[in-house]
C-alpha cells in the first residue's frame, strides 16, 4: 500500500513537471515597466540612416492578445511608404523585460518582436516583422 501511494506520488510529481507554469507579474511591475517604454521612437533598419519614420507607443491600455495587455500604436505617414509591414501594426504590447510585441489583424496576432539592445548610444529596440529577414531598430529620437 505505502508503495502504492509512492508510485501515485511519484506520477503526479512527474506530471506536473509537464505542465506548464504561469509567472504572473505584479500589475506595479507592469506599470512601471509600460511608463519607461511608451512615448516617441523613430523606426529603421538597422545599421542604416533613418527615413523619418515616427512610432508612437501609448500607454493606455486597449485590449488582450496572445494572453498580453495591448495598448494603441500609431506611425506617421513616412512608415507606410517605408516599411509597409508596419501598416498592418495596431498595437503593442510590453512582453516583459523591456520587450515589446506588435500585433495586427483581427483577432489581433503578433507580428513582431523586439527587445532592449545596448551600445554606445544607449539603449534601444531591435527586432523583426513576421516574414521578413530584416533587423529593425526602434530608437528614442534624441539617439
Amino acid at each position: 500500500m505505502v508503495r502504492d501511494i509512492a508510485l501515485v506520488f511519484v506520477a503526479l510529481v512527474g506530471l506536473a513537471a509537464c505542465l506548464p507554469i504561469e509567472h504572473p507579474q505584479s500589475p506595479s511591475i507592469e506599470q512601471a515597466a509600460v511608463a519607461s517604454i511608451v512615448g516617441v521612437y523613430t523606426l529603421g533598419v538597422a545599421e542604416a540612416s533613418l527615413v523619418g519614420c515616427r512610432v508612437t507607443l501609448e500607454p493606455t491600455p486597449v485590449g488582450r492578445a496572445a494572453g498580453y495587455t495591448t495598448r494603441s500604436v500609431s506611425y506617421n505617414s513616412a512608415c507606410g511608404e517605408h516599411f509597409a509591414q508596419l501598416r498592418a501594426v495596431r498595437q503593442w504590447a510590453w512582453t516583459g523585460g523591456g520587450s515589446i510585441a506588435f500585433f495586427g489583424g483581427d483577432p489581433a496576432r503578433e507580428l513582431s518582436d523586439f527587445s532592449p539592445v545596448q551600445d554606445g548610444t544607449g539603449v534601444y529596440l531591435r527586432g523583426g516583422f513576421e516574414g521578413d529577414a530584416g533587423v529593425y531598430e526602434l530608437r528614442r529620437p534624441d539617439q
